[in-house]
């Protein structure tokens, strides 16, 4: 089912359309194409994930110059993302000029334009265009295996199951943690938060392992929580939800003994850990110690069409 608001094509010149082209037909290309060159970043046990993806975004459009298909893109009204290149054309830049000619006649005018998950050796593409184009967030994969280590929680405190607590006590320590980033109003809300810790109570029923690879930190002496991880499996794989420690207990020993308890919880189980973090974050340099890696930068840009104009 097509986005509301797209067309089936767009004519960018007598040479070059955009085609849109349902989920199964985009992700025969979009899983070699992007998934696979890019699967370095990401870490996945499989680009099967990319099929959902693509039912869910529902914007996929091959890219024919003169009737040969060259590319392929997500893209809809203030979106684009995944843009690729098919041989054997290998003109990224000019894909890149291509799309946001369409991406500007179909975007809401005195609105954020958002560009997605552009790698190291495409963003000079980016920020060599014509546009006013400028750097929202870098960010990263990171993964580690599963493992089994000595793990003990620093004194003061105490771990216990997530199910143990009233679940918007555990959303406000989302809401708090995560208010100190740049990004929090744009992307985090007080119900994704309380969804996260919902989500993860259910996993107590249907993965027993990915739940029990969660835990909750009290502090003993106030009976507060003060820092959690929470897991999800996806793509095959478990995935830290999210990892928080409040700011007064920072520095403790307690993200290190969070990220131990997940390695030793699901060794045996799954074969490796992944998450995603902010490039600039200080707790990449904690997910390294504990075993984490990850190199290649993704970066996502905004961009404002109706500002550039009117300068």
């Amino acid at each position: 089912m097509m986005k509301a608001g797209l067309m089936k094509q767009y004519i960018v010149d007598e040479n070059v359309k955009f085609v849109y082209k349902d989920a199964s037909d985009f992700y025969d290309y979009y899983k070699v194409y992007f998934g696979y060159v890019h699967n370095d970043l990401y870490f996945r046990k499989s680009n099967d994930y990319l099929l959902d993806k693509a039912k869910w975004l529902d914007g996929g459009y091959f890219i024919y110059e003169n009737e040969v298909l060259i590319g392929g893109v997500v893209l809809f009204q203030n979106y684009m993302t995944d843009l690729f290149v098919i041989p054997p054309y290998d003109n990224y830049g000019k894909l890149v000029n291509l799309t946001l000619v369409i991406l500007e006649r179909i975007s809401v005018k005195n609105k954020v334009v958002a560009i997605d998950e552009i790698a190291d050796k495409y963003i000079s593409y980016l920020e060599n265009t014509n546009y006013d184009i400028k750097v929202n967030e870098r960010w990263m994969f990171m993964i580690s295996v599963t493992k089994k280590s000595i793990n003990n929680l620093p004194a003061g405190y105490i771990a216990k199951e997530v199910d143990e607590f009233e679940e918007r006590v555990l959303a406000k320590l989302l809401e708090q943690v995560y208010s100190g980033n740049q990004f929090s109003e744009e992307f985090y809300t007080a119900e994704e938060f309380l969804g996260n810790v919902q989500g993860q109570v259910k996993y107590k029923e249907n993965n027993r392992a990915i739940y029990d690879s969660s835990r909750v930190i009290v502090d003993i002496s106030s009976n507060e929580v003060v820092g959690m991880i929470l897991m999800m499996e996806d793509e095959g794989l478990p995935f830290i939800t999210d990892i928080v420690i409040d700011q007064n207990h920072q520095k403790k020993g307690l993200g290190g003994y969070l990220l131990r308890h997940a390695q030793n919880t699901l060794y045996g189980i799954y074969p490796c850990i992944r998450l995603s973090v902010n490039a600039g974050n200080s707790a990449v340099s904690l997910y390294r110690k504990n075993g984490f890696v990850g190199d290649g930068i993704l970066t996502n840009y905004i961009l404002n069409f109706v500002s550039l104009r009117e300068e």
